[in-house]
């Protein structure tokens, strides 16, 4: 069974424990080549499904400032939902400098209207190989970080997942025993 395979992974993945934010960026950082340093900061950035960053228009991402505050928005299709065909992103860059940073920098520079690759596949092999983490596994670790480190509700993590059902943000959204203590 794929699905059972793939939580195996996870699994193991998680048994070195999740990898806080500064380990993430470092790792994005790392990556030598622009495109892929760009689609890895797009994949924490967002935390999008694969196949939601496949074949991005480069006019599906700019910058706007809101409430005082210079943001990146991304504008991206949402093809597990039924109901809500697109999502809209917005982060603030000084939360995100250095990935948010990436990201304009390569979207102003790029030659072209097609931002990434058009298939599933591609967004996984590169993703996999610059940073040792699937796709998934990056939805995860971004998920996790809003809740732990920018304190998202169930309901805003559930419109920033782009789930129609609150249920599976309530597993990011738990109380640990430390989050008694102000």
């Amino acid at each position: 069974m794929p699905g059972r395979t793939a939580w195996k992974g996870q699994k193991r993945l998680l048994e070195g424990g999740l990898p806080d934010r500064d380990r993430v960026i470092k790792r994005i950082m790392d990556v030598e080549d622009p495109r892929d340093r760009f689609i890895c900061a797009l994949a924490y950035l967002t935390g999008a499904r694969a196949t939601e960053l496949t074949d991005l228009e480069k006019s599906r991402i700019w910058k706007e400032d809101i409430k005082g505050k210079e943001c990146v928005i991304f504008r991206l299709t949402n093809r597990k939902s039924k109901r809500h065909k697109e999502k809209m992103l917005a982060v603030a860059a000084e939360d995100e400098p250095e990935l948010c940073g990436i990201v304009v920098g390569f979207v102003s520079n790029f030659q072209g209207d097609i931002l990434t690759p058009g298939t599933q596949q591609a967004m996984y092999h590169i993703i996999k190989k610059s940073l040792g983490w699937n796709p998934h596994f990056m939805r995860h670790i971004r998920l996790t970080h809003l809740t732990v480190n920018r304190g998202y509700s169930e309901i805003k993590l559930t419109r920033w997942a782009g789930w129609t059902d609150s249920r599976p943000a309530s597993t990011y959204v738990k109380y640990r025993y430390p989050d008694f203590i102000d």
